[in-house]
């Protein structure tokens, strides 16, 4: 059996998806709300931004640090400068013997 497109027992008249609904919602609190980019948007523009070279400006605890794009820069900035995760001196690491 073959699936016809446009049959009437295949055929949906729905105008909007439930989907799109909620996805123009998103967008919508994101912009508006979130005073942010929706994710998908803010991604693409750190794509062209790494292939152009831009870095990023990220402001945090009263410093203005400029991160490469797409990296774990933030995660890193996060970690020592908002959360002040930083290895004690007297911690040792170990390189596994390959």
């Amino acid at each position: 059996m073959e699936l016809q497109y446009g049959t009437d027992d295949l055929h949906c008249d729905c105008t909007t998806s439930a989907t799109g609904q909620l996805a123009e919602g998103r967008t919508v609190q994101a912009l508006v709300i979130e005073r942010r980019l929706p994710y998908r948007v803010s991604q693409l523009i750190d794509r062209f931004c790494a292939v152009v070279g831009l870095r990023k400006v990220v402001c945090a605890d009263g410093f203005k640090v400029k991160i490469r794009r797409l990296t774990c820069d933030e995660q890193i900035l996060q970690n020592v400068i908002l959360s002040r995760i930083i290895h004690h001196p007297a911690t040792r690491f170990v390189r596994p013997i390959l």
